[in-house]
């Protein structure tokens, strides 16, 4: 930066800039480590002095992490944005990409409540769940120790709808 473009405006640090962002320290350093805000210039005193418009970048990296973007994600927009790169129809294509990742995160989550639920609303299948042994089983078995007590659960006199629960479960 032009030394008396700096001195023409006022000298923003990173404490300043945390403050005026809302975000802490630490986080606009990450920021700069990831790749996701340019490196400030250094004063003479070694002071981070960022320029004015370093705010309104990191409100729009927290609004695009709110939106569930990923970091590689958010940075890949960044530098689209910044090269003027970024087309209406990629800024679509992001989004409708995006939405379509929501919808199946939605659906795996309404697929674990229910299963939860279900369980929840059997108790011998619960008291089964707490009576297997887990502790002899070892990690090296992987998927084994489930299966193991699956078939604990079909082998027993439980209700129908339990069973049933628990087939549809595997």
């Amino acid at each position: 930066m032009n030394h008396s473009i700096r001195s023409r405006r006022k000298v923003m640090t990173i404490k300043e800039l945390a403050i005026k962002s809302g975000l802490a320290v630490s986080t606009i350093r990450y920021y700069e480590r990831q790749g996701m805000i340019p490196q400030p210039e250094r004063l003479s005193n070694n002071y981070r002095d960022y320029a004015p418009q370093m705010v309104n970048r990191l409100y729009l990296i927290q609004y695009l992490s709110g939106l569930g973007l990923s970091l590689a994600a958010i940075r890949d927009f960044l530098g689209k944005m910044a090269e003027q790169q970024l087309s209406k129809q990629e800024l679509l294509m992001l989004i409708q990409a995006h939405q379509a990742k929501i919808k199946e995160q939605l659906a795996s989550l309404l697929t674990i409540q229910e299963r939860l639920n279900q369980l929840g609303e059997h108790d011998r299948l619960l008291d089964d769940f707490l009576a297997f042994d887990w502790a002899s089983l070892s990690q090296e078995q992987g998927q084994r120790p489930v299966d193991d007590w699956i078939r604990t659960v079909l082998a027993g006199s439980l209700h129908q709808d339990i069973v049933e629960l628990v087939c549809e479960q595997v």
